[in-house]
């Protein structure tokens, strides 16, 4: 139906025949997703998702459609006076925080604004340095809630002031909007520095300018298109910040590796002595082939972000599905194109190749081989060994979101949220929502639900790490604002409580009709991984111990919310991981036709990203060298919900690509007849140099993000750059070396067969071995006893 080079031929007889059409067609599409691009930035979320069906959602639901009279978001306003500035009480300051409550006040869709001088005497500060303004923001959804932030901030940068004071706008609202702007300008400044260094790269690995710009512009590409595609995506699915950061990551990765293959190829096969047409479709029939393969092994993995029952992880392994597919039709529709209008001319300039020709040479792979050859069981020990113990800090991750704490500190919410620290009120950021249904039917209103309420309040206000209990009978905490006296009076009725001192406290407290009643408790300060399970739990059995006759009682809030979607990304961890083992040995079986290979691999891999992992344990989450990217002493004291996941994901797929372009190898010199220990260094010498240059431009793309802004981004950057730097070194070029060498030929034993390989799956040989390779070199699969081609002089 091909035609004998199969799919992948007759799509490079396609694109090397038409090139000009082929290349309008990615022009026409890059531009057209161009646009959407730019504007993704602007709708993704850094908020925490409340899985579907959990109590904090359930919570969540009933606040926004029972209580018509609460501010669904609240942001607050910290003040903020320096060394030599106006106090509190005096002239300066009182006027310049007038204004900006009034300017505030005055931004559309701003609710109640709330300041001591209101009778909230906990909000003002003690040395008249700082104090807090509470601002609601009526009934908007979290993208509104975001571009109120911005207007409000907008406002108050025209207000009048003493230049020692500052109003800081904070809340999640506000830290949402300044992680989103934060990761758009991450992302910008990840690829202006990884792009030159990898151009660098490149130009050495190939000893030509020409080709090495190709690899770039299919990675530019794949970026656009994905991100284009994203930007559609999230009118269907709530679209995480990271999802970004992955595209551009994944992107530049693969889009370079797999177009870095596509030119190496065409290079070789010009060598050989073939025209530029049919070298282009040759180029297409092998290395695309092994494009495509090395794209699904990826595919299969970031796939196992789809297993998650929450949407922003769903979206991140959407995104890296997106990019990988566009790099992938890229290299091998529109690279072939492009060699084929080339020509011989993808080697200028011919001076580079010169002055790059001493990085060419074989002798340390040749001797390293030789090396773990020699003593194949003290390299794997101890090489397993090394890996375990770096991987021994994951058994002590704490997976809880950061927060503030993840943004840098020069963010406007991070800064306000250490005033409001200062101040006493951190723990208003992490306020849990405790609702009472009193049932169908029944009312708090004239019950006496009012002092089964009042009685629950106290009994959360005693517990340990409680700051204040807000409801419908105190506001304070540890004391009683409305006298027992009066409470059955005030609220007697719905009309009556309006009609009261109380009606305020009703209105935010009480749901419409009275059946439902909110207990908002305040912690006495933020609440970090290790106090935020066990305070959640305090609340939840004193909530449920103190109940009304015949009500409910659910808990609710950021903690609660952050806890239940931490259990829904860890509790479908084993599944999605299994997922992956699963669809990987089945890939590798097939492109083997061995049991002990896909095993092996998976195997080593799996030591790999646990190191990884382990290593952002370590750093990240306990602070070791952490001031090198801006943490906080001891660390952030947790990693961020998505990360171990995410890490797992793309490095597991990432590192395949090594794993099968050795094992390639190894076939390819094991069907011609060699045994397995020189069959290993053979493969070992002739890829060491293309895998360190692959696994250098991965490091280069995956560096580049050790300069955000946010920790989480840091932290994924990290996590990346530490499992391939592993993978490419310790595990490729030592363990999988040494592991083969002691398998002997059982490596390549299947059930039901004699022994021995069979040949690759059709497409799937030594040929199109997945990674740059030395122009020239014998890459077809023989037959044992066979000769080779004759190398071609041109090299990589």
């Amino acid at each position: 139906m091909f035609g004998k080079r199969g799919l992948f031929g007759a799509l490079g007889r396609i694109s090397a025949g038409h090139p000009w059409l082929v290349l309008a067609f990615w022009a026409l599409a890059a531009l057209a997703a161009a646009p959407a691009a730019e504007g993704v930035g602007g709708r993704l979320s850094a908020a925490v998702e409340v899985p579907a069906g959990s109590e904090p959602a359930a919570v969540s639901g009933i606040l926004e459609g029972e209580f018509p009279g609460r501010d669904p978001e609240q942001l607050v306003l910290a003040v903020r006076s320096g060394d030599g500035g106006p106090r509190a009480g005096e002239p300066a300051y009182e006027r310049a925080v007038d204004r900006a409550v009034g300017a505030v006040a005055d931004v559309p869709g701003v609710g109640s604004v709330t300041t001591h001088r209101d009778g909230a005497e906990r909000l003002a500060g003690l040395n008249g340095r700082a104090e807090a303004v509470l601002v609601g923001i009526e009934g908007a959804d979290a993208a509104r809630a975001q571009e109120v932030v911005g207007e409000v901030r907008e406002a108050l940068e025209g207000v009048e002031k003493p230049p020692s004071m500052d109003f800081l706008v904070t809340g999640d609202a506000a830290v949402y909007l300044d992680a989103t702007e934060l990761s758009d300008r991450d992302v910008a400044r990840a690829e202006t520095t990884a792009l030159p260094i990898t151009l660098t790269v490149l130009v050495v690995a190939f000893g030509a300018l020409v080709a090495a710009f190709l690899p770039l512009v299919v990675a530019v590409v794949a970026i656009v298109l994905a991100l284009g595609a994203l930007f559609l995506a999230t009118d269907h699915l709530t679209v995480s910040i990271f999802a970004q950061s992955v595209v551009t990551i994944l992107g530049l990765a693969v889009g370079i590796d797999y177009a870095l293959l596509m030119v190496n190829r065409f290079r070789e096969e010009l060598g050989r002595g073939l025209p530029s047409r049919e070298a282009a479709e040759k180029t297409a029939a092998t290395a695309g082939r092994t494009v495509a393969f090395s794209g699904g092994t990826v595919a299969v993995s970031m796939a196992a972000l789809l297993v998650p029952p929450v949407e922003a992880v769903r979206s991140i392994g959407v995104a890296g599905l997106l990019v990988v597919l566009a790099a992938v039709a890229a290299s091998v529709t529109a690279v072939p194109a492009m060699l084929a209008l080339l020509g011989g001319r993808v080697n200028a300039p011919r001076f580079l190749h010169r002055l790059t020709a001493r990085t060419r040479g074989e002798g340390f792979w040749r001797a390293l081989a030789g090396a773990v050859l020699s003593r194949p069981v003290p390299y794997a020990l101890a090489v397993t060994a090394l890996l375990a113990a770096l991987a021994l800090p994951l058994l002590g991750a704490r997976i809880y979101n950061p927060a503030e704490r993840q943004i840098g500190t020069a963010a406007e919410s991070r800064q306000g949220l250490e005033v409001l620290n200062g101040l006493g009120l951190g723990g208003t950021m992490d306020a849990l929502d405790v609702v009472v249904d009193l049932g169908e039917g029944e009312s708090f209103y004239g019950s006496d639900a009012v002092a089964d309420v009042d009685r629950l309040a106290r009994d959360l206000e005693g517990l340990d790490g409680v700051d204040l209990v807000v409801g419908p009978t105190t506001t304070t905490g540890k004391q009683d604002d409305v006298p027992a006296e009066f409470l059955k009076r005030f609220y007697a009725s719905e009309r009556a409580a309006a009609a009261s001192p109380v009606a305020d406290l009703a209105k935010t407290t009480l749901g419409a009709g009275g059946r439902y009643v909110l207990l908002q408790v305040l912690p006495e300060g933020r609440l970090g991984p290790e106090e935020a399970g066990p305070f959640v739990g305090r609340v939840e059995e004193a909530a449920q111990a103190g109940a009304p006759g015949g009500g409910a009682v659910m808990v609710g809030g950021f903690p609660a919310e952050n806890l239940e979607y931490a259990a829904a990304v860890n509790g479908s961890l084993p599944l999605a991981v299994a997922a992956v083992f699963g669809a990987t040995f089945v890939l590798l079986l097939l492109a083997f036709r061995s049991l002990a290979v896909p095993l092996l691999s998976i195997l080593m891999n799996t030591l790999s990203v646990g190191a990884a992992l382990g290593l952002l344990v370590l750093v990240f989450q306990e602070g070791v060298g952490g001031g090198l990217f801006g943490l906080p002493e001891g660390g952030l004291g947790s990693l961020e919900e998505i990360l171990p996941v995410t890490v797992f994901a793309v490095t597991f797929g990432l590192s395949m690509d090594y794993q099968v372009f050795l094992l390639s190898r190894v076939q390819e010199e094991h069907l011609a007849g060699r045994g397995v220990a020189e069959s290993v260094s053979r493969a070992l010498s002739s890829t060491g140099r293309v895998i360190s240059f692959a696994a250098l431009i991965m490091l280069v793309v995956f560096a580049a993000f050790l300069t955000s802004e946010l920790a989480a981004v840091q932290a994924l950057g990290f996590g990346l750059a530490a499992a391939v730097l592993l993978d490419a070194t310790l595990v490729r070029l030592v363990l999988v070396p040494a592991l083969l060498r002691l398998a002997g030929d059982r490596l390549w034993w299947l059930p039901g067969r004699p022994g021995g390989p069979l040949p690759a799956v059709e497409g799937r040989g030594p040929e199109s071995s997945p990674g740059p390779e030395e122009a020239g070199s014998n890459r077809g699969t023989r037959a044992p006893g066979r000769p080779g081609r004759p190398r071609s002089r041109e090299r990589l």
